[in-house]
C-alpha cells in the first residue's frame, strides 16, 4: 500500500503529490471524485470513458470520432 501526504491550504485546497500524479497518470485539468465511506475518503480520477479510448489509438486525439460517439451515446 502506498501512502501519500498533502497539506490543506487556507483556501481548503490540496496539491496532489507528484509521485501520486505519476502513478495514476493524472493530467492538469483532470477531474477527481472524493468518495466518503464510513469515514474513509477515496480519491478517484473521473476520466471520460470515451477519451480513454484514445489509448487504443496509440494516444492520438480523435475529436471528430469522440464527438460522434458522444452524440450517439446520448441516443442510447
Amino acid at each position: 500500500m502506498n501512502v501519500f501526504e498533502s497539506t490543506l491550504t487556507s483556501k481548503f485546497q490540496i496539491t496532489v503529490p507528484k509521485k501520486l500524479r505519476d502513478l495514476l497518470g493524472l493530467r492538469e485539468g483532470e477531474k477527481l471524485a472524493f468518495v466518503v465511506d464510513d469515514g474513509v475518503v477515496r480519491v478517484i480520477p473521473r476520466r471520460d470513458p470515451i477519451e480513454a479510448l484514445s489509448s487504443l489509438a496509440g494516444g492520438r486525439k480523435m475529436p471528430g470520432l469522440f464527438k460522434k460517439i458522444r452524440e450517439d451515446r446520448k441516443q442510447w
